[in-house]
């Protein structure tokens, strides 16, 4: 091959390259992990289906979340992203309907398990958790400090502020309640998750997670904890008895002796961390960016990590 083709060829493949790289480049995505959304809450429903709730980080504005029915085997079955922005959790809403917690639009949604949005609660701060109370009421974390019990239609019945000192945001996760009238809640930028009773008075804590999102209880007294580097296991006493590593765990539930880890995929597993399917969401761009670049640089950049 002369010099003349060889520099055309070059030049053609640069024009491919700098094509495939500025559509990267313009769609935030530096790496195969900003290529996916990732998982951050996952509900698996009595039939074998399983909600996931997928979002991009939230300085990536050009991306919507998305909220994803998919069957058993994997197979998406609806999908709704209008409107959601770094949604962080999905709960039952105990009427056969689905709270999510659409924290940076500042508000809880209902959502019908055909992928319809059929109500809104507007709040005036972003909402991290929402969980359904038995007497119908609705249990809430808010920014930067607050445990809410709100009324359907978004009145505020009660207020818990953790720590009543707070001043600048630390966070609250997966606040859950207690039979007692307290609360458990994660303070994930003080790395700890505390028990507090009905006042507000902190009751118990145990500390030293990297910004702990969730606690996942398990039979026996056990207690799973998310955090940033794994999932911790603990026994009745708090001792930590395993240790799963995921980087950036975010929910985790434990359903019919099965671990579901939203930590980039939904990560369905055994206790030991054995892995037994994944689920994961490319953004809507990325076939058509991976098509358009030829095959050998396509190896390329996949080796890379650029694609997947």
């Amino acid at each position: 091959m002369n010099s003349s083709r060889t520099d055309k060829l070059f030049i053609l493949l640069f024009a491919y390259a700098l094509f495939a790289l500025l559509c990267i480049g313009i769609f935030g995505c530096a790496s195969e992990q900003s290529l996916f959304y990732s998982a951050i809450d996952c509900l698996p429903l009595s039939n074998g289906d399983i909600l996931v709730l997928f979002s991009k980080l939230p300085e990536q504005k050009n991306f919507a979340d998305a909220l994803i029915r998919f069957s058993s085997k994997g197979e998406k079955i609806w999908e709704l992203r209008d409107g959601l922005r770094f949604a962080h959790t999905i709960n039952s809403d105990g009427k056969g309907n689905f709270l999510i917690s659409n924290t940076l639009a500042k508000e809880i949604l209902t959502v019908s398990p055909f992928g319809k949005v059929i109500d809104r609660i507007k709040l005036k701060a972003a909402v991290n958790d929402a969980e359904a109370l038995p007497d119908g009421a609705l249990l809430v974390s808010a920014m930067p400090n607050r445990i809410l019990t709100l009324a359907r239609n978004g009145r505020i019945l009660k207020e818990i502020r953790y720590p009543s000192h707070a001043s600048k945001e630390v966070y609250l996760h997966d606040v859950e309640p207690l039979p007692d009238g307290g609360v458990r809640v994660c303070i994930s930028r003080e790395g700890k998750v505390v028990w507090l009773d009905k006042r507000g008075k902190l009751v118990n804590e145990i500390t030293g997670y990297r910004f702990p999102k969730n606690v996942t209880d398990l039979p026996g007294g056990e207690l799973l904890i998310s955090d940033a580097a794994g999932v911790h296991r603990l026994d009745a006493a708090f001792h930590e008895t395993d240790f799963i590593p995921f980087q950036n765990a975010y929910n985790t539930r434990f359903v019919s002796g099965k671990l579901y880890l939203s930590s980039g995929k939904l990560v369905i597993c055994s206790l030991s961390g054995q892995v037994e399917q994944t689920l994961g969401y490319r953004w809507p761009g990325y076939e058509a960016v991976k098509s358009a670049v030829p095959e050998k640089l396509r190896d390329k950049l996949q080796s890379l990590g650029y694609l997947h």
